[in-house]
């Protein structure tokens, strides 16, 4: 049987023992949200080397330049290369015209 001090006294070691527990999911809570936060940091700072990393590596093999830069060039030296070609077609054609009238 329990008497009226043995009640209280397991009243009591509920209330600590919920507590202890509400004081743990808090602080588990709270380790969480700061690990979060230092993943969402570290992934921040592997963004921003790799960032750098492929700066580094496109100017060291762009010679200082850039993709865009190298791309423009070349998309601009094929134009170049099919306006020779043409004006080369052209000028071979006009020759055989004027060959051959002569």
């Amino acid at each position: 049987m329990v008497n009226g001090a043995g009640e209280k006294s397991v009243e009591t070691l509920k209330n600590i023992w919920m507590t202890a527990q509400s004081e743990a999911n808090d602080a588990q809570n709270k380790m969480l949200e700061d690990t979060q936060k230092w993943a969402e940091a570290q992934n921040a700072i592997l963004e921003n080397s790799l960032a750098d990393l492929g700066k580094t590596l496109e100017q060291a093999i762009t010679g200082g330049s850039s993709y865009e830069d190298l791309t423009t060039a070349l998309d601009r030296a094929a134009v170049s290369q099919e306006e020779y070609l043409t004006t080369t077609n052209k000028i071979y054609e006009t020759n055989k015209l004027i060959n051959k009238a002569q």
